[in-house]
């Protein structure tokens, strides 16, 4: 157990940011004093992985929890510390030839933060792969599990999203996938078309290789560009709407709904958006928002708000937002 006092929030914004604590958890035993630790603070709480899913305030007056276990045991499942990061997880499976995790590649992020909001990219979504989440419940002080099955996974949406008293501490994963590949996505389709790659031998480095490369030539790395990746989730629309926005990509959700391409309907926009001095959209993707490091955590909002209000004037969408927003 680890407990800083004014310490400092990374995140992949760069919004210069700091908590009152932070408090470390390394084991087991460090959640129950957690427990303690916030019913003597009575101060709010949240929990943070790596920092490239959030939108970080000049100062939380608050008890940011962070996780420290790095545990990858691969036996009659695999289960994976909440710290392990995301794609080194996936280059993991890939060594291990555990099938599944492919088009997750290169996704920024840590394993516990994963199950959250859902991740998905490319087709998939990690919730087809989960098992089940060892979890510590911050409400009453107790180890839980909960099966994969009742995490009430949804489009960018998990029971965890509902309940943050739940502290991700692991996740199992199936690891007996078959030899199966999601390459049915438009623009995977394309890079196998215009590579004339042989399908019939290709093998799951291959397939994260394409993704990592398809990727990369959309998405900025956080590590160079601050960004957060997607700041908008693709809005749901009902199909009685649909030949309003036949220039834009939809794919069917339900058979009455469809989900129109948030990125597409922002860059139909974008030049209505007034220019902001260290905010902007990445040149090459509408739906990412980007820094230059020097961004304030109220002028990332201002941006957020002009394009959610100039979508809804436009076209009478409701954009919902992928990062959290902490107060």
């Amino acid at each position: 157990m680890k407990i800083n006092k004014d310490h400092q929030i990374i995140n992949s914004l760069r919004i210069s940011s700091y908590s009152k604590y932070n408090f470390l958890i390394e084991n087991n035993d460090d959640c129950h004093e957690l427990y303690d630790f916030i019913r003597l603070k009575r101060l709010p709480y949240i929990v943070i992985g790596e920092g490239t899913n959030i939108v970080a305030p000049e100062y939380f007056n608050g008890i940011v929890i962070q996780i420290s276990l790095n545990n990858i045991n691969n036996d009659k499942h695999l289960n994976v510390g909440a710290s392990v990061n995301w794609n080194e997880l996936v280059e993991y499976t890939i060594k291990k030839n555990i099938y599944g995790f492919e088009n997750l590649s290169l996704i920024p992020g840590s394993v516990g933060a994963a199950p959250v909001q859902n991740i998905g990219a490319y087709g998939v979504e990690i919730s087809s792969l989960i098992k089940s989440v060892e979890c510590f419940d911050l409400s009453n002080n107790s180890f839980i599990t909960i099966n994969g099955s009742d995490c009430n996974f949804k489009y960018r949406h998990s029971c965890f999203k509902d309940n943050p008293d739940l502290l991700i501490l692991s996740v199992n994963f199936v690891n007996n996938l078959k030899k199966e590949f999601n390459l049915n996505y438009d623009s995977i389709t394309s890079y196998i078309n215009k590579n004339n790659i042989d399908l019939n031998n290709i093998e799951h480095y291959e397939v994260a290789q394409i993704i990592n490369t398809i990727r990369s030539s959309k998405l900025p790395d956080p590590n160079n560009i601050p960004n957060v990746g997607s700041f908008f989730k693709n809005p749901i629309i009902d199909n009685s709407r649909l030949s309003e926005f036949n220039n834009f990509i939809s794919w069917p959700v339900t058979d009455n709904s469809s989900k129109l391409s948030a990125g597409q309907l922002i860059g139909s926009i974008k030049h209505l958006l007034p220019s902001y001095e260290n905010v902007d959209l990445y040149e090459h993707h509408s739906l990412v928002m980007i820094t230059n490091s020097k961004a304030s955590y109220n002028e990332v909002l201002d941006f957020k708000n002009s394009i959610s209000k100039t979508i809804f004037n436009n076209y009478s969408i409701h954009l919902d937002v992928e990062p959290t927003i902490i107060t």
